[in-house]
Formats: C-alpha cells, sequence, structure tokens
C-alpha cells in the first residue's frame, strides 16, 4: 500500500519538474527574442509578434494546467493515504476483537 502512495507522490515531483522545465524554457525562448525583436520593423515582424504573444498565451495554460494537475495529484495522493490509514485502523479493529 505504501508504494502506491509513494508512486502517486513521486508523480506529483514529476509533474512539478515538467513544470518548471516548460517555464524555464519559455522564459529562455522569450529572453532570446527579446533583443532582436526589438530592432525588427515591419509587417513580418509583426506577424511574427502577434504569433509569439499567442505561443505565450498558449504557455501561460499549459503552465496552468500543470499546475492544476499537480495539485489535484498532490490531492489525490493524499486522500489515498487517509483511506489506507483508515483501513489499516479499521482492520486493526477487528482483528482486536477476534483475537478477544
Amino acid at each position: 500500500m505504501g508504494a502506491d502512495v509513494e508512486a502517486i507522490q513521486q508523480a506529483s515531483v514529476d509533474i512539478d519538474e515538467a513544470r518548471s522545465a516548460v517555464e524555464a524554457a519559455l522564459q529562455q525562448l522569450h529572453g532570446n527574442l527579446e533583443g532582436p525583436l526589438q530592432n525588427w520593423k515591419g509587417q513580418a515582424a509583426d506577424v511574427f509578434r502577434k504569433l509569439m504573444e499567442q505561443y505565450e498565451e498558449s504557455g501561460k495554460k499549459i503552465l496552468q494546467k500543470l499546475d492544476e494537475l499537480g495539485q489535484n495529484v498532490r490531492s489525490s495522493g493524499q486522500d489515498y493515504a487517509q483511506a489506507q490509514e483508515e483501513q489499516a485502523a479499521e482492520i486493526s479493529k477487528i482483528q482486536s476483537l477476534l483475537e478477544g
């Protein structure tokens, strides 16, 4: 039973690490493009900036969903651990009654 709780906790850690990696990649991309975009003018630059805004918005949505997923997994893990503890306590009570 403990292995299941550990697996859920590890999944939560993995999600948090993935979220951090995505955020770092988005920040790096933004940083790498900031300088060149300041000097780029014209219609193509405007189109590219608009696409980058959409890309950044999509990135924010991905980060939000990863946050939600991580929280849901953590919550599920806590609920699962609590249920396991309650079941163990009930089994212990039954064993005590049977052993009398």
